[in-house]
């Protein structure tokens, strides 16, 4: 959905400039305007997968914002993964149940729309296919009885299909109207028009899609007119052949609209004004060439520019600090200048980092998290960074050994516990630490040398006298294992309220501290005794 928003954003930029660029050039051809929001629809189409990977280029426009509080916490040097074995469930975790959030009813809507038009469009093409299959050949041309005004039907191979009264008409209107669906043809608009209803149908949540699916229509339709009138057809004659098939549909009840262009087609009346006016719609070279070069600069900063801020003064530090921001949906990622090209993949994993605690603990952050990239300059100020800021949430100080061995899901944990159950962290900082560990997913040896010397001597502490990480980790396991992540969630949200630890396991899994204890010690002497 980010990504969506996101090319939803760019995209405005892109045809707001557009829009500015056709007026401002004074720009009165179909045609050039056509080939203009062509682009734009296209563009459009594949903006997602711009956004999701291509490189971006941040340009300074955002005001200079000074980072954060500063916590470093650096991961242990060597890590181990430990998987825990198969075993029967100590403790009953009810109905283990996904929160429903925002974010997955907004998918399931937009879902339900692009499915809807999809199935619309489908239709659609069925139908063409089906008349083109059905329309029979009349003295060379192509007729079909449910057929009320010509039509241009097909995307690789196009066709005209006739009414089956085009034999009546006088020779001027048919070449006339001939000429303007082979101009359809040539310029391949059932094609454009599939493409449009693509992207409508994908983008049916935002209004350009929906005005760029009518825009173009009516656009390809005027240049097929402009063609028509520009090999020497009479303007007069051809605009009353346009009123009439205007009449016919509507007499009909609307023609059928399967994948395709009809006359009279979209915007009738714009299109008898422009007839008014054909002499003076080609537009010369030169001003063809400007409007080409700003199409494709507007294409270049809609595509690849990112707001970013500039560089920043740090309150405390002396001089300036070559210090840069860049902002996703959770997070605000603080970097030295020259690591632009990790900001956006560092922002993608922080981002899944997020979403993850947030499916799992059913929880948002009250405000963005900020993360620091170690580099010379942001090293070197983090304690003047850290006196200035006065944030609530602690900032994060990200290295690449970080990156590689979960060091930001360990912190953004730290992030969610604090705000959850900010009481943890000063009653029991071992639970918290151990609730990051078992987050990041990854065991280091050393604890595991100590859990096992502790079940070789029989001295698995009882929960309320636990004070190392390590158990606190374990601990986490072990309700993950019997109860899963509902169960620790409960747990979670229990120490809100509960100081005590053995209070918030009877609060949150209904079970005593006691009878907890004794499945905690058969769980830990199964997963890590036997060695």
């Amino acid at each position: 959905m980010t990504v969506l928003a996101e090319s939803a954003v760019r995209i405005i930029v892109l045809a707001a400039a557009v829009a500015a660029g056709l007026r401002v050039l004074r720009v009165t051809s179909p045609r050039v305007a056509h080939h203009a929001w062509t682009g734009v629809c296209v563009l459009m189409l594949l903006l997602p997968a711009i956004v999701a990977w291509a490189p971006e280029a941040l340009v300074p426009i955002l005001p200079p914002q000074v980072s954060p509080a500063v916590v470093d916490a650096p991961a242990p040097a060597s890590l181990a993964v430990v998987e825990p074995p198969s075993i029967h469930r100590a403790i009953d975790p009810g109905v283990v149940s996904q929160p429903i959030t925002w974010q997955l009813v907004a998918g399931g809507v937009y879902a339900f729309g692009v499915v809807l038009l999809l199935a619309n469009l489908a239709l659609g093409w069925w139908q063409a296919r089906t008349m083109m299959r059905q329309a029979t050949p009349v003295r060379g041309r192509l007729t079909h009885p449910r057929c009320v005004t010509p039509i241009t039907l097909g995307l690789w191979k196009p066709v005209i299909i006739l009414p089956p009264d085009w034999i009546d008409w006088d020779v001027a209107a048919l070449a006339a109207v001939l000429a303007h669906e082979e101009e359809h043809v040539l310029r391949r608009d059932p094609l454009v028009a599939f493409i449009t209803l693509i992207n409508r149908a994908l983008f049916w949540f935002h209004p350009l899609a929906w005005w760029l699916r009518r825009e173009i229509s009516a656009l390809s339709e005027q240049a097929c007119d402009a063609a028509v009138v520009s090999r020497g057809h009479d303007e007069a004659r051809y605009a009353a052949v346009l009123l009439q098939f205007a009449r016919a549909a509507s007499s009909m009840g609307g023609r059928i609209a399967p994948l395709g262009t009809a006359m009279p087609g979209a915007g009738l009346a714009r299109r008898l004004r422009m007839l008014e006016t054909s002499a003076r719609l080609a537009p010369s070279t030169v001003r063809t060439a400007w409007i080409a070069a700003a199409y494709f600069i507007a294409v270049a900063v809609c595509v690849a520019a990112t707001p970013a801020r500039p560089q920043a003064q740090a309150a405390g530090a002396t001089g300036a600090v070559a210090l840069r921001t860049y902002a996703s949906e959770h997070f605000e990622i603080v970097y030295d200048t020259g690591q632009e090209d990790r900001v956006a993949s560092i922002a993608r994993e922080a981002e899944a980092a997020y979403s993850r605690l947030r499916v799992s603990l059913g929880y948002d952050l009250a405000q963005r998290v900020r993360v620091i990239l170690a580099g010379p300059v942001s090293a070197s100020n983090a304690a003047d960074l850290a006196r200035s800021s006065g944030a609530v949430t602690p900032a994060i100080v990200l290295s690449m050994d970080d990156r590689r061995q979960g060091g930001l899901l360990h912190e953004l944990a730290h992030a969610f516990t604090l705000e959850i159950a900010p009481n943890v962290h000063r009653t029991a900082p071992w639970l918290a630490e151990g609730f990051a560990e078992h987050t990041r997913g990854l065991w280091d040896p050393a604890d595991l040398a100590n859990i096992r010397r502790a079940l070789q001597s029989d001295g698995i502490p009882a929960v309320a006298a636990m004070a190392d990480a390590h158990w606190g980790q374990l601990l986490f396991d072990f309700i993950a294992a019997q109860s899963g992540e509902e169960g620790v969630r409960r747990f979670f949200f229990a120490l809100r309220s509960r100081t005590e630890v053995g209070a918030a396991i009877q609060t949150a899994l209904g079970v005593s501290p006691a009878a907890f204890g004794q499945a905690f010690a058969g769980y830990a002497k199964e997963r890590f005794g036997a060695r």
